[in-house]
C-alpha cells in the first residue's frame, strides 16, 4: 500500500501516462523535440514533474506513452 494520506493503493497499481503533441504554441522550443522532452529549469524535462509526482505518491509500475510527429520522441530511465 502506498503510504499518505487519501485511498491506499495497492503497490502493483499501474499508472498510464498520456504525454504527447506537438506543441505548436511553444514551437521555437518544439521545433526540434516533443514537447514532454522540452527542457524546464536547466536539468529537467516537462515530463520529469509528472514521473516525480507519481513516484513520490508510491507508484512504481509507469507506463509513459507518447505521440509525436519526431521519432523517437524521447527516452526515459527510471532507476527502480
Amino acid at each position: 500500500m502506498s503510504k499518505g494520506r487519501g485511498i491506499p493503493l495497492p503497490y502493483d497499481t499501474l499508472t498510464m501516462i498520456l504525454a504527447g503533441g506537438q506543441g505548436s504554441r511553444l514551437y521555437p522550443l518544439t521545433r526540434d523535440r516533443a514537447k514532454p522532452a522540452v527542457p524546464f529549469g536547466g536539468a529537467y524535462r516537462i515530463v520529469d514533474f509528472v514521473l516525480s509526482n507519481c513516484l513520490n505518491s508510491g507508484l512504481r509500475k509507469i507506463d509513459l506513452i507518447s505521440f509525436c510527429r519526431k521519432t523517437p520522441c524521447f527516452e526515459i530511465d527510471i532507476a527502480s
